[in-house]
Formats: structure tokens, C-alpha cells, sequence
């Protein structure tokens, strides 16, 4: 399985309908995908991203409001954890 995520839920809902994939399979923020969809959305325009990519896509979305690019996830992950401009108390981490 794969998550489908996107800019915008109106993005992922209709990349969902044009795979034939059930709203039942929306979970939130993704769908969960079988592999052969994945492959199907990869040919629809879909781009693949790695577990890390998609962890800091998730977190820069949190913080800044977008998923971003993927070829730069990691590195502005990495960047808003040093902006203490974006701290928040009732989430804040130590850091490592």
C-alpha cells in the first residue's frame, strides 16, 4: 500500500476519482493506495516521493501550510526546526 497525498484536497479527490478509488478510502489528509494505482497515478502525473520525503512534506505542511517540493522536503524540514519563530509551546520538541 501507498499514501496519495496532494496540494489540495480538491487535487487528491480528483486523482482519486480518476483511478476509481472509493471517498470510502479517504483517510483525512490521503488515500491509501494498492500498488497497482500507485503505478497508474505515477503515469497520471502522480510523482513519487520516498517515506522521508513524505514525513517533512507532512511537517512543512503543519508549519507552513503546503506540502512544498519534494526534491527539498528534507531541507526545509530542517530549517523550520531551527526557526524558533514557528515554536509552539504545546508541541514543541527538545531538540535532538
Amino acid at each position: 500500500m501507498s499514501h496519495m497525498v496532494a496540494d489540495t484536497d480538491a487535487e487528491l479527490h480528483r486523482m482519486a476519482d480518476a483511478l476509481g478509488v472509493s471517498r470510502r478510502w479517504f483517510q483525512g489528509d490521503h488515500y491509501d493506495i494498492c500498488q497497482s494505482n500507485r503505478e497508474r497515478a505515477l503515469k497520471l502525473g502522480a510523482v513519487g516521493v520516498s517515506y522521508r520525503q513524505l514525513g517533512c512534506m507532512v511537517h512543512n505542511r503543519r508549519a507552513t501550510g503546503t506540502l512544498g517540493d519534494p526534491a527539498t522536503a528534507v531541507s526545509t524540514r530542517r530549517s523550520l526546526r531551527r526557526d524558533p519563530s514557528l515554536d509552539d509551546p504545546n508541541t514543541a520538541r527538545s531538540p535532538r
